[in-house]
């Protein structure tokens, strides 16, 4: 195999997107070793791993939350560039799909966004009331193309989810309603979106304009931001034969980094707790009361441990009575680690992020697991892992995969401030070798594609983590169109 090499003009492409030269030549050495699996040491449990609080500890941490989040700067971050064509895969592969298109053909008229759709058809002089005439072909055409809906080209954020009386409501605008219910902190309630380059100013301003009404019926303030991902952060790929993969003009060619490299975007806003959830993990009203809860449950435990951990960080620097026995056993009760006695140790694990994990019972829906892994710094600690980063080939890792009993909905609150009261710079806490490296498809040639760790993975793996069981009802996903006709969407 032959070894990738940068030239000149690499680098000064390189220099313009901002691309961090030593970070690349990482990348190739990671490409070329290929992935490096994480190893489970067995799957988090309720008792192992996962809290789970009686109703009297649940209510003391909601009280704590609502009684203080007016002292903390509280942002909501939702990834939200991803396109929505994925949840219409189906329809574009009928006869791939025939159940799933038959049922949405047949429920038609149960969806969100029906009226929308029932317009443009009418407007065709088709009768909505005929199947027949809900060919795949018609489908796709009315509904997805640029000809019709163009549902297929835009975020997953802007397609209507949940009918109400009067109106539907997007995404973009079922996050603005719960965090201007539920995550409302010292200068009111702030939500920001990563999106997509195409999400155009004309799109952002529609979404600022929902916040304000929002804001208005429920007298609270609210401010709304957005970023993209960072050229910055986008990786190289190799060719099977070692190379650099190049256009046909012999430019270095970059792709998107993964959600990963959003931990830039994390990095750069100024709060004391975020809140981070999924553009598509929303429930209409009805079912809002359930999602509130388990927030404030998350957001109050996560105020308390900032507040002891800050309190045992003085001490520790104090050299005050004590203090050594009570930090270690704050990080065994808490964080599930074990006999730290030494003043450097604890130091170092005192100065590092918090994050607060809801974690549901597992009912077989994509993504990442709890488990215990040891990390990079020899500590077994309390990961989420994705199924990817797993060696299946391994019996003894594939039991311990399949023992799993819960399952991460990305329901992740952040303390992002160190003891001192600085913002850290959350770089410096990731565990780089749990980056993904994954075979694609580019252009008919088979290539290798790196991926930084997972915002929720390796990116927050040097961070202290507390995982909690939080009720299956606050995780509603909608990974394809069809999954709208679930009765929580209802």
């Amino acid at each position: 195999m032959q070894a990738a090499q940068l030239n000149t003009d690499d680098i000064k492409h390189l220099e313009s997107k901002g691309v961090v030269l030593p970070r690349v030549h990482a990348q190739i050495q990671a490409l070329r070793l290929d992935m490096q699996h994480t190893k489970l040491e067995r799957a988090c449990t309720a008792g192992d791993g996962i809290l789970k609080f009686d109703g009297d500890e649940q209510q003391h941490f909601r009280s704590l939350f609502m009684g203080q989040q007016s002292e903390f700067e509280i942002v909501s971050f939702i990834p939200a560039s991803g396109a929505a064509s994925r949840m219409f895969s189906h329809l574009h592969h009928a006869e791939l799909n025939t159940a799933q298109f038959n049922e949405f053909v047949s429920r038609r008229k149960e969806l969100p966004f029906f009226p929308q759709w029932k317009a443009v058809l009418e407007g065709s002089g088709l009768d909505v009331n005929d199947n027949a005439i809900f060919t795949p072909q018609m489908v796709v055409e009315t509904l997805l193309s640029e000809n019709g809906l163009n549902f297929g080209a835009m975020p997953k954020g802007s397609i209507p989810f949940h009918a109400y009386e009067n109106a539907s409501r997007t995404p973009f605008e079922e996050h603005l309603w719960e965090a201007a219910m539920f995550s409302i902190g010292k200068t009111g309630s702030h939500v920001h979106f990563t999106v997509a380059p195409t999400f155009s100013t004309t799109d952002r301003l529609h979404v600022r304009d929902q916040s304000k009404k929002i804001a208005g019926h429920l007298g609270v303030k609210m401010t709304v931001s957005f970023s993209e991902q960072y050229a910055s952060t986008d990786t190289v790929s190799l060719l099977q034969n070692g190379e650099l993969l190049r256009d046909d003009k012999g430019c270095l060619v970059l792709r998107p980094g993964g959600h990963g490299a959003l931990l830039k975007n994390l990095n750069e806003l100024n709060a004391d707790l975020i809140f981070i959830k999924n553009i598509d993990n929303v429930l209409p009203d009805r079912l809002k009361g359930e999602v509130g809860s388990s927030k404030q449950l998350l957001g109050g435990l996560i105020i308390e441990l900032t507040a002891e951990r800050n309190r045992l960080y003085a001490a520790i620097m104090n050299e005050e009575s004590g203090a050594i026995d009570q930090a270690t056993k704050f990080f065994e009760t808490w964080f599930n680690i074990l006999a730290v006695r030494e003043k450097n140790t604890l130091e170092n694990l005192l100065l590092r992020p918090i994050r607060v994990c809801g974690m549901v019972p597992n009912v077989g829906e994509p993504g990442g697991g709890p488990f215990w892994v040891k990390g990079s710094d020899g500590e077994l600690r309390v990961q989420i892992v994705e199924k990817a980063q797993i060696d299946l080939s391994q019996a003894e890792q594939v039991g311990i995969l399949e023992s799993s009993t819960h399952f991460n909905p990305v329901d992740i609150v952040c303390s992002i401030r160190n003891p001192k009261g600085e913002l850290y710079n959350l770089s410096h806490f990731v565990e780089e070798q749990t980056a993904f490296i994954t075979k694609k498809n580019h252009q008919g040639k088979s290539i290798t594609v790196y991926e930084h760790p997972g915002l929720w993975n390796g990116s927050m793996g040097l961070w202290n983590s507390v995982f909690v069981e939080v009720p299956l009802e606050t995780f509603a996903p909608v990974k394809t169109v069809n999954d709208l006709f679930r009765p929580y969407h209802k």
